[in-house]
């Protein structure tokens, strides 16, 4: 089980703290995630990672929608099988790492004046982003994946 420690017993908010941090753990992680493998799979702990990032205000379906059809297309990418094959994925995740920087896409919104519009609505993107990193060309394309929600399963076009 992963602790948290606090070195000096007099800082009662460290404590609340540190309380705070291990019962989460206790209650939300430590059934689904093991701390070990959290450490040790650079597959799960991204799938665990996406499984708080995704979720950032909207309607919690079509943020499982999002998360699934990120994962799947990474999943099939990297040619990750239910947790299968992670030292030739992890190899080429390395040789691709410059292609997941934000700077792909940055570079892309001040070049066109973009500010904080939809950089994926703007004619342009395809052959100056898109065509030039196959991660983000896979992200952006168009398919249609199987989603779980709730205990049904069903498939939608994600696009």
């Amino acid at each position: 089980m992963c602790q948290l420690t606090v070195s000096s017993n007099s800082e009662r908010p460290l404590q609340k703290l540190q309380e705070w941090g291990n019962r989460y753990y206790q209650e939300h992680l430590d059934e689904k995630y093991r701390h070990l493998e959290l450490e040790t799979n650079w597959w799960k702990a991204i799938e665990f990672f996406f499984g708080r990032t995704f979720y950032r205000g909207r309607r919690d379906k079509l943020s499982n929608e999002y998360q699934t059809f990120a994962v799947s297309t990474l999943r099939e990418h990297f040619g990750v099988a239910d947790g299968a094959h992670l030292q030739p994925a992890a190899s080429k995740l390395w040789r691709e790492r410059s292609l997941f920087g934000a700077d792909w896409i940055i570079a892309f919104k001040a070049r066109h004046h973009l500010g904080k519009g939809n950089a994926l609505k703007h004619r342009a993107f395809t052959v100056e982003v898109s065509a030039r990193n196959p991660i983000v060309r896979l992200l952006t394309t168009v398919a249609e994946t199987p989603i779980t929600w709730d205990g049904d399963c069903y498939s939608r076009r994600c696009d």
